[in-house]
Formats: C-alpha cells, sequence, structure tokens
C-alpha cells in the first residue's frame, strides 16, 4: 500500500507516471487519492494504457476528464504552473474558467505543447456550428476556444487562429470581447506575424484592452518587432499614462528591443525609468540593458558601474553573470567572439546564468570550437536556452548533422519551438537547399511549410549570402503559405545586410512586396562615405520610393558626425516639412524618448 505521505508517494510511483511534469508531492498524493491509486497494481496499470504520442501529463488529464473531475484538472494546472514559476502560462490576461471541464483539458494538453491534440480533442468534444448536445459533446465555451487560438499561434499558424477567430460568434454563438482580442493578439504573435498583430491592435482602442502586464507586453513586442524600439517606447508611455504599470516584464521586453535595434539611448531611458517607478531589475532586464550600452560603446567596467549604480573608478576582478551575459552578446553581435569570451568564460566559473552559458557557446560556435562548445553546454544541459544555443553551434561549425540529429531530439520533448525553427533556418539559407528542406522537416505535419518564423530566418539567411532568388521567393512564400507580410523592419534588416541591397529591394518590388523608406533608411544609416549615401538616394528615387522625415534625419546625423555642420543645417533648411521633421525626430529618435520620458 502506497504511503499517503506526498514525498514518499512520488517515489512509490513508478517512472513514467513519477515523471507527470515534476508536480508537487502534495499534488501526486492529491490526484491519487482523486484517481484511487491505492496501490502499486493500480498505478502500473494506468501507466500501460495505450496512448500513441500522448505524454504523461495527458494520460492523467484525460483520467479526471472521464471522472468528469473538475477539481483534479484544476490542482494539476495550478500545480505545474507552480513548478514551472509560470502562473497563468499561456492566457493573455487572466485563467481559464476553473468550472470548464472541457476547457481544462484543452489546457492541460496546451501546457504540455500538444497543440494537435488540443484541436482535435475540440473537435471531438464540440458539434461545431450546432445547438444540439450528442454525448458528452457540448457547445464550444470560451475556454476552449482561447485554447484553440493559442494553440494555433503556438504551431506558428497565426492565419488559421484569426480565420478561427471570425467564427466565434457568427458559428459559435460567443460575444467578442476585448479579452478575446488579446488572446488573439498574443496568437498571431507567437506565430511570427508581428504585422498581423499592427493589424489587430489598429482595430480596436488601447483604452479598450484589459488592464493586464501580459497585454501591455504584446503591445510592447509587436511594435518593437514591426517598427523597432522608438515606436515601442512610444507606445509604452501611452499606456502608462492609460493605466498600464511599468511591470518587470514590460520592462524586459522594452530593454529586450532596445538590444535587438542596438539603441542604447532608448535603454538608458527605460531602465531610468525603472528606477523612478521602483522596479527590481530582474535578471534579463541586466543583460539587455548591459547588452545595449554596450554596443552604444561603453567598457565592461563602465557598463558594470552603470549597472549596479557604483562611481567611477570601480574595478571588479569579475564581472556578475548578468552583466557579463549582456556584455558578451553584444560583442558577439558586433563579429568578435574572441572578446566576448574573455568578459563570459570568468563569469561562468562564478555564476553559470543559462543566458552567459548560451552566449558562450554560440561564441564558440563562430570560433569553429565543436569541442569547447559542448563542454560549455554540459555545464548547464537542463537549460532549453543552452539546448539551443548549442544546435546553432553545431550548425556555425558546419556539423549540420549533428546540430539536425540535436534539433530533433530537442524538439520531441519540445515540438514547435519557433524560434529554434527560425535560426536553423537562417543558417540553412546561406547553406545547400537540402538542409532546409531538413529544416522544414521538424515542424510536425499538418504544420510544414507554412511556418512564418521559418520563413523570417530564410529570408535573413538567404539576402545575407546575397541569393536573391532564394531571399525573394522566402518572402513571397511567407505571405502565400503563412498569411504573414514581412514587417519593414525585417525587410530592412535583410536589405541591409545584402550585398546588393538595391538589387534585393528592387527585385522585392517587382513581386509586389512593398518597400518603404525605412528599407533605404537602414542602408542609408550604414553608409561611410558620401559617394554610398548618394548612391542609397539615387536608388531611392529610381525605384521612386519616398524619402521621409526619418530619411533626413539621418543624412543630418551623417553629416553631422563627419563634422559637416554646415551642410546638416542646409539639409534642414531645404527640408519644406521642416516643422514635420523636428516633430518625427523628437516624438521617434531615442534622444526625443529620453525627454519625453519625464515629461
Amino acid at each position: 500500500m502506497a504511503s499517503r505521505r506526498g514525498p514518499r508517494m512520488a517515489h512509490s510511483y513508478p517512472a513514467r507516471v513519477g515523471r507527470v511534469m515534476d508536480l508537487l508531492p502534495k499534488t501526486l498524493n492529491a490526484l491519487s487519492r482523486r484517481l484511487k491509486l491505492s496501490s502499486k497494481k493500480d498505478v502500473e496499470r494506468l501507466a500501460k494504457l495505450p496512448a500513441p504520442r500522448t505524454s504523461d501529463l495527458s494520460l492523467v488529464a484525460n483520467q479526471l476528464f472521464k471522472l468528469k473531475d473538475v477539481g483534479g484538472l484544476s490542482l494539476m494546472i495550478d500545480a505545474v504552473n507552480a513548478e514551472r514559476s509560470c502562473k497563468g502560462r499561456g492566457m493573455a490576461y487572466e485563467n481559464f474558467d476553473v468550472k470548464d471541464l472541457y476547457g481544462l483539458r484543452l489546457r492541460v494538453h496546451l501546457l504540455n505543447s500538444e497543440y494537435l491534440m488540443v484541436m482535435s480533442r475540440f473537435l471531438e468534444d464540440s458539434p461545431v456550428g450546432s445547438d444540439r448536445k450528442v454525448g458528452d459533446n457540448q457547445r464550444p465555451t470560451r475556454s476552449m476556444c482561447w485554447s484553440v487560438l493559442l494553440a494555433s499561434g503556438r504551431a506558428g499558424r497565426g492565419m488559421d487562429a484569426r480565420r478561427f477567430f471570425d467564427k466565434l460568434g457568427p458559428t459559435f454563438g460567443l460575444e467578442v470581447s476585448p479579452a478575446d482580442v488579446a488572446v488573439l493578439l498574443r496568437s498571431v504573435l507567437q506565430s511570427g506575424d508581428e504585422v498581423g498583430a499592427i493589424d489587430i491592435l489598429s482595430q480596436i482602442p488601447l483604452s479598450d484592452l484589459p488592464r493586464h502586464d501580459k497585454v501591455c507586453e504584446d503591445v510592447v513586442q509587436a511594435y518593437g518587432r514591426a517598427f523597432g524600439s522608438e515606436e515601442a517606447i512610444y507606445m509604452a508611455l501611452d499606456m502608462l499614462r492609460l493605466g498600464w504599470r511599468m511591470s518587470p516584464k514590460v520592462a524586459d521586453e522594452l530593454l529586450r528591443v532596445c538590444a535587438s535595434s542596438g539603441d542604447h539611448e532608448g535603454a538608458q531611458s527605460v531602465w531610468e525609468r525603472m528606477q523612478f517607478a521602483g522596479v527590481p531589475p530582474a535578471e534579463e532586464s541586466v543583460v539587455f540593458y548591459s547588452e545595449s550600452i554596450t554596443l552604444g560603446g561603453l567598457e565592461p567596467e563602465e557598463v558594470a558601474n552603470r549597472v549596479l549604480g557604483k562611481g567611477e573608478g570601480n574595478e571588479m576582478s569579475v564581472l556578475p553573470s548578468a552583466i557579463a551575459a549582456g556584455i558578451g552578446r553584444a560583442r558577439l553581435a558586433a563579429g568578435d567572439p574572441q572578446a566576448a569570451l574573455d568578459v563570459l568564460l570568468p563569469a561562468i566559473e562564478e555564476d553559470p546564468l543559462p543566458m552567459a552559458v548560451a552566449s558562450a557557446v554560440r561564441a564558440y560556435g563562430a570560433l569553429q570550437d565543436e569541442i569547447n562548445a559542448r563542454r560549455l553546454h554540459d555545464i548547464r544541459p537542463d537549460s532549453p536556452l543552452v539546448a539551443k544555443a548549442l544546435i546553432v553551434a553545431m550548425a556555425e561549425c558546419g556539423q549540420e548533422g549533428k546540430a539536425l540529429a540535436l534539433a530533433r531530439q530537442y524538439t520531441s520533448k519540445r515540438p514547435f519551438d519557433l524560434e529554434l525553427i527560425g535560426s536553423l533556418m537562417q543558417h540553412a539559407g546561406s547553406k545547400e537547399p537540402w538542409i532546409e528542406r531538413r529544416v522544414w522537416q521538424l515542424l510536425r505535419p499538418p504544420f510544414t511549410r507554412d511556418c512564418a518564423m521559418a520563413f523570417r530566418g530564410l529570408l535573413l539567411g538567404t539576402s545575407r549570402t546575397g541569393d536573391l532568388d532564394r531571399a525573394v521567393k522566402a518572402a513571397t512564400d511567407m505571405i502565400e503559405r503563412s498569411g504573414a507580410i514581412p514587417s519593414q523592419r525585417l525587410l530592412a534588416s535583410a536589405v541591409a545586410n545584402c550585398p546588393n541591397p538595391s538589387e534585393l529591394a528592387e527585385k522585392l518590388l517587382e513581386n509586389g512586396i512593398p518597400i518603404t523608406a525605412k528599407v533605404f533608411n537602414a542602408v542609408l544609416d550604414l553608409q561611410d562615405t558620401r559617394k554610398g549615401v548618394e548612391q542609397v538616394l539615387s536608388d531611392m528615387d529610381r525605384l521612386e520610393v519616398d524619402r521621409d522625415a526619418n530619411t533626413f534625419a539621418v543624412l543630418v546625423r551623417l553629416e553631422a558626425e563627419n563634422g559637416n555642420l554646415e551642410t546638416a543645417m542646409e539639409i534642414l533648411e531645404e527640408v519644406e516639412t521642416k516643422v514635420t521633421l523636428v516633430h518625427n525626430f523628437c516624438l521617434f529618435s531615442p534622444l526625443g524618448q529620453a525627454g519625453l520620458w519625464f515629461a
């Protein structure tokens, strides 16, 4: 007879059921009583139930569902969230209806990344489009619909999520609420379609969205991915004025966007706002802030002093791991992996923070050092972040076969990791087509060949090598297959990193993909000679791309940085929309944001 004591009960379980997502011992005890597993024989019987492609967590959930045990399902979900330190995971702003038996079972599948199961269970449980009940079947509930929306997004199918959302009222009889819009926003954003997320936000006033940190985080992420840090900060300011609060998660997302944009002044304004609002910085905030200001030109000691709030002249033998991770990421982004390792390795010996270890693994990958990359991975083999870094590092070392084998092993436990798919596809874009085909195979049917995140990576990878035909095909397939439109920020990154930027821009325009001044502004920003600047402006005129206020702002900055203050003033004087230029420059530039931040 199994003991009733929690910890002993956990040890009496066989391996198959004992691995139910590392549930809390008290929860195992409670669930065993609900399932009436009074003996080891009963537990073994449950473990042998046929469940093809179904995990242990789903096994127990299905048994609780058959018993119509709403309390047991709620207990399981709460325990999984507690163990993962992600209370409310999967929702845009609040928990599911705890009284909805069908919705709770779908949520267990959602927590377990079984997105195909969510959709099949939804069709099985609900007579879609009918008012009658058949057996245990019922009309779809809001909780069930939210699970389907989120499962679609996490599987990379944002267009399917939007189509399903359109059925909530006409087909399922649900009155669409702002909370439903918030769930759709998260789903579309998770699929990799930031332009679609912006389109959703354009159809509802910000003031109507639920006042929840996750909603603010999603809005910031959508604008950051689509436009960059300036617009993301501007939207955050707008939401703060409307009553949202500056939470640690929102601050993390703002600093992440600033780091990816190389916006050190924007990061500084966010950091100061955090201090003003009394928001304690999390590890990720420290990493992204350190990365941003390192990209701004600060030395490691200056970065540490600014993060820790110390005065000048304080020396540290070893930097804190989070600060070192940020500096290492910045040096890696700048193309100096050895300099990144010089900072990261001493910090990892003191504190092996996953973000620091992952950055060091990627640095060894850039140096083609497979042995040391694996050695560092073994320091934190339990971290998904480090595991993904090793996969990408293996690919960078030219070991694509080993990388794909590791990726198959990783995705068998964590299916639909779209970030990993995007990273591998970016690498595949610069290699032979067979590698691209193998990466597509990591996505399970019927989710192959229509994942926006995969097309994003493929566009960036092919454009970097100058393979214009594959790059254009990636952009057009992204629209036709996934329904996601490439953002101008994505196109700007692809064109700016292409050896033949004007040719790529011209081919994209010929294939019906809109190109705005934002794309050429990114190319313009990289020029260091007058001849290069004139060539970019000539290409804009030839392709009939209108210059915007930011184009002139970039020109003014380039002239000022080269000491040509008179030329910079002449440009300002020649601009007919001088007032508009000044307005936009103050409103959307990091310098302007720093001033507006405390206005």
